[in-house]
């Protein structure tokens, strides 16, 4: 399994929540507080789980999305390889 993350100002956040609902068929939102060259903001980082062929396809272009969508000069996306299990 792989976890993206996607890192963004929290900006727009029901906005963003819906383009991420029309991408990916499941995601965690987690709000907080950045750095962004010395400057602090308010940070979204949204974090999809899955290993579907193309889901690394559906990251990328939801993160595109973002950054177009709060007028960003870019986004951090992140992916790890992961061990999950349900219980």
């Amino acid at each position: 399994m792989k976890v993206y993350r996607i890192y963004t100002e929290d900006k727009n956040f029901k906005k963003v929540v819906t383009e991420t609902s029309q991408r990916v068929t499941g995601a965690t939102f987690l709000r907080g507080v950045g750095l962004y060259n010395r400057k602090r903001e308010k940070t979204l980082v949204i974090e999809i789980i899955g290993d579907n062929a193309s889901l690394e396809n559906s990251v990328r272009g939801l993160a595109y999305a973002i950054r177009c969508l709060n007028w960003q000069q870019s986004v951090l996306v992140t992916v790890q390889v992961v061990e999950t299990f349900l219980i």
